[in-house]
Order: structure tokens, then sequence, then C-alpha cells
């Protein structure tokens, strides 16, 4: 094969020698050619040659054909493939003999099956009155559980009603469950608001309001009671109270803050009341 014939019919040949012999090393490339005897498969190895300066000498092309190597590797597949078959062949022919026989024991099982449900739905039917029984028992106790934890939320709210400060149960949201007729008054609420309310929405400056949130949030962290004293409740409560905020565990493994405002001492309740001045008599 001529040299101009050689690169018209394998274009990828100009590239790799150019590439070869501007990096000074080897290069090596797959391509099919069509000849007369038919499509060749031709592996080219470029490689450059160098003095003993390593100076370039010249460029070696060496052209190797592949075709048998991948004619034989063709064949030996096909040669797998005729093997896996046949062995894939004797293992259903082994898989319908033992399919054959399993079907004559399917045949004498189902006899004994069939003998064998006419118990089992007799089974059945007491395991369903049994469950039923069940069913009867369990809704009793949960009306009962019921009854009981009306009964704890019962005393519980009584509790916090008959204590002497304004108390109010807040719970993980902020939202306020419980307040008692103290913490109502306090705040200037006659019944139980209409909606349900925030620490976050009470009549505080805004200040102690987010002073309320980031203690409510911190006593949840630390599982640890904590107070906060002598804050000016403002408004038109004008009062000085200590907060108090403690953790309280729920039944369903949620934990709510119960805060009470404690105004202290008497002395420091009537100090906080407004004095009357008094009128200077004229002679």
């Amino acid at each position: 094969m001529q040299e101009a014939e050689l690169f018209t019919r394998i274009p990828d040949l100009g590239p790799q020698l150019q590439k070869a012999r501007h990096n000074n090393e080897p290069s090596r490339l797959q391509t099919r050619i069509k000849t007369p005897s038919g499509e060749k498969l031709l592996e080219i190895t470029i490689r450059p040659t160098q003095d003993e300066k390593g100076r370039r000498t010249g460029t070696l092309i060496y052209l190797y054909d592949q075709t048998l190597e991948e004619k034989l590797q063709a064949t030996v597949e096909e040669l797998e493939s005729t093997s896996e078959d046949l062995q894939s062949a004797n293992e259903e022919l082994e898989t319908t003999n033992e399919e054959l026989q399993s079907t004559n024991e399917e045949l004498e099982t189902t006899n004994e099956e069939l003998q064998s449900t006419n118990e089992e739905l007799e089974t059945t039917n007491e395991e369903l009155q049994s469950l039923n029984e069940e069913l009867e028992t369990t809704n009793q106790e949960l009306e009962e559980r019921t009854k009981e934890l009306d009964q704890v939320n019962s005393v519980y709210s009584q509790t916090l009603e008959q204590m002497r400060l304004p108390v109010m149960l807040v719970d993980q949201d902020r939202r306020i469950e419980f307040w008692n007729s103290r913490a109502l008054r306090l705040f200037g609420f006659k019944n139980k608001p209409p909606m349900e309310l925030t620490i976050d929405q009470l009549p505080l400056s805004p200040e102690l309001r987010n002073a309320l949130v980031r203690r409510h949030r911190t006593v949840l962290v630390k599982q640890a009671p904590m107070i906060t004293r002598d804050q000016h409740l403002g408004g038109k409560l004008n009062i000085t109270a200590d907060i108090h905020f403690s953790v309280i565990p729920r039944e369903d493994h949620s934990k709510s803050v119960l805060i009470m405002f404690d105004p202290g001492s008497p002395e420091r309740a009537v100090a906080q009341k407004p004095v009357a001045k008094k009128k200077k008599n004229r002679g």
C-alpha cells in the first residue's frame, strides 16, 4: 500500500502522525479499511525514532492486521455461547423432570390441604370471636383511660386555678394552653380569649415579649427552671414582678412551660402603688 493511498484510506492517520511527532511519543490507533478480500481491522503504531543524542531522526509506522484475531475471538465467543445454551437446555430438562415429580406431590398435598382447610376455617371462626372480645376489652380500657386523663386534667387545671399568683401554661410552639383567672385579670381579660394567643402577642413591651420568648426556648433546651427578676410589665399593668419558668412534662412526651408572675414581697407591691400628694394648708 503506497503512502498516499494509506493516508487517503485512513483519515485519522495524518493527525495521529502529527501528534506523535509533536509530542515525540509513540501513538496507537485502530481502524477498519475495505479491501478486495473484505473488511480488515488494522492496529497502527506510530513510533518516532531518535539518535544517541535524543534528536528525532524519523518516524516508524507499523501496521498490524488484527482481522484474524477478531474472527477467532468471535468464534470463541460463539462457542462459549453455544456451550451455555447446551448447558441451559440440560438444566431445563432436569427442571422439567423435577416439576413432573413435584406435580404429583402437589396433587397429593392438595388433598391434604383441602382436608385441613375445613379445620382452619373452624379455627378462624374461633379467632374472630376472640378478636371481637379483645376489641371490646380494648374499647373499655380506652374509655377508662380517657376518663382518667380527663380527671387528671381537671385536677391539674383546678390546682393552677387555685394558685395565688397569675400562671399560664405554654406549649412548645409558644401557644398559651391555659390561664388561671389571676393571669386573665393581670392582662385585662374578663374571660379566656376567644382565639389562641402566643406569649409574643401578650400586651407587654416588645423587649419583655422577646425576653419571654428567649426564656421559654432556653428552659425547654436546658430542662431546668429559670427566674427573670424585677421585670416591669409596663403599660396599664404598672407592675414589677419576678417571672418564673418551669418545664412541665406531658404524657405524650412533649413538654410545656409553666410561666408564673410573682410581684414578690408585700412591701414591693405597696411601693408600686401611686402615692397621693397631700394638699398644703394655707394659713
